[in-house]
Order: C-alpha cells, then sequence, then structure tokens
C-alpha cells in the first residue's frame, strides 16, 4: 500500500446537533438526498479499510450485505425483540451520524450503564471538554480520509448529538464550519428521550431483579443527567460565540 504524499483540501463540512429526539435525524436524512453534498454511509462507518467510493457499487454491495448481517448477530445472542425495538424508535438507514467515529476512540455513551452509581470517574472523563482534541483529531484525519476517496461536490453534511459536549473542541478543529441547531419542546423531549433511553439501554439491565423498576429508574437518572449537560454546554457556547451563526429548524416547521 502506497501512502498519499499530500491531502487535498476538506470540503466545506455542515454540522447538525441539537438535543436528542428534536428531529436532528430526519433532517439530517433529508438533507443527504441533496446530490451534491456526502454524509456517510454506514458502510464507511461500520467497514472503513479499505475506504471506497461511492461509484464503486460491487464494493458498496458487498459492505451493505456486512451491514446486514448485524440483525443476525442480535438473533445469535436472543436480542430480536430489542432490535425491533430500536428500529421502531430509530430507523437505519444508508446513512449515519458520525456518533460511530467516537466509538473508534473510545467515548461511548453506553459505558456509562457499565458503572455504579458512586463511581463518577468515567463520567468526569467522558464529559471533560478540555480534553478531547484527540478525538476530533482522529474524526478530522477519518473525514479527510473519506474525502481524498469520494469528494462532495458541495459539502459534507455531519450529524451527532455528542457533539453538544465539546462545542467548544468541535469549533477549534473545524473553524469555518457551518451549523444547524433543532429545536422541540422540553415537554416533548424528556418523555421521547427516556423511553428511548430505556429501549437503549435494556442489554445493559439486570433482567435478574425482582423490581425492574429500580433498573428503570436509574437509567432515567443517568440520561437525565446527560440531557442536563448537553443543555448546559449549549448554553454556554451560544452565550460565548454569539457571533457564529446558526440555523435554526423548530421541530413543528420540520413535520408540518
Amino acid at each position: 500500500m502506497q501512502l498519499k504524499g499530500a491531502v487535498g483540501l476538506l470540503s466545506a463540512t455542515f454540522f447538525i446537533w441539537g438535543l436528542p429526539r428534536t428531529g436532528s435525524t430526519l433532517l439530517f436524512n433529508l438533507l443527504a438526498c441533496d446530490p451534491s453534498c456526502r454524509a456517510p454511509l454506514a458502510t464507511n462507518l461500520f467497514y472503513p479499510v479499505q475506504p471506497v467510493a461511492r461509484s464503486d457499487t460491487t464494493e458498496q454491495a458487498q459492505r451493505i450485505i456486512e451491514v446486514g448481517n448485524f440483525s443476525e448477530i442480535f438473533r445469535s445472542v436472543g436480542l430480536s425483540d430489542y432490535e425491533r425495538q430500536l428500529l421502531a424508535g430509530y430507523p437505519r438507514c444508508a446513512h449515519e451520524e458520525d456518533l460511530f467515529l467516537f466509538y473508534h476512540v473510545g467515548i461511548n455513551l453506553f459505558n456509562t450503564l457499565l458503572t455504579s452509581r458512586d463511581n463518577a470517574e468515567l463520567l468526569e472523563w467522558l464529559f471533560d471538554d478540555t480534553n478531547k482534541n484527540f478525538a476530533y483529531e482522529y474524526h478530522k484525519t477519518f473525514l479527510q480520509m473519506l474525502n481524498d476517496v469520494d469528494t462532495p461536490r458541495s459539502h459534507w453534511l455531519l450529524k451527532s448529538p455528542i457533539h453538544m459536549f465539546f462545542l467548544d473542541t468541535l469549533l477549534r478543529h473545524y473553524p469555518s464550519a457551518s451549523f444547524i441547531m433543532t429545536h422541540r419542546r422540553l415537554n416533548e423531549v424528556l418523555p421521547s428521550y427516556a423511553c428511548f433511553g430505556i429501549v437503549l439501554s435494556r442489554p445493559y439491565l439486570d433482567s435478574n431483579k425482582t423490581d425492574p423498576m429500580t433498573n428503570i429508574h436509574t437509567v432515567v437518572q443517568r440520561y437525565m443527567r446527560l440531557l442536563d449537560i448537553r443543555i448546559s454546554r449549549l448554553i454556554k457556547f451560544r452565550r460565548t460565540h454569539e457571533h457564529i451563526p446558526v440555523f435554526d429548524v423548530v421541530y413543528g416547521d420540520l413535520m408540518a
């Protein structure tokens, strides 16, 4: 394999972020239909090596089959019902959010469900917004790799709620990026987020407990904490960077 001696300029980048359950996934998939832009495919994120262009239909078809094999994995470990419930709230699409790039470097919010209530060390590290340069350096390197193989005509479209934890770091690594933020009433976000969090967390719960409500209470409590951190970071960022334009999209307008 030959290493490239130089890389091209990274295309313009658009980031969609907002609280979970505010329509960001719907907006992401709608905007990804623009043939001039490029959003990461699930095949890019789950099978990144060697990167292939979208025009390589033979290799893309093979990788789509491999992504589809995840259903077999769920079935083999007795999680078919879990997969159905998960897909009901988050359908599987061709394009996927760049959240999975953070998994590559060890930033996985699901790991917080594996710690005890009194263990704050992992949470403090995960949400420390002063030490995540390594994650965004990897993020940009990965995006550059995809860009060099298959450059969009106009721009990249990226989306992940995890960016809200590290907005200042995101801005340092993508200073010319454009931002789109989705909004929804909190009294609609909270119950939707809690229900979806319970579904997402089901494989991590102790099914042997005689009181299943203890599991649910723990999950909801932790997810609400994540939401509270996101809101605090968002308010701080927008107040500190009032000069940075953000295109705001209201859930009601998106669904109209």
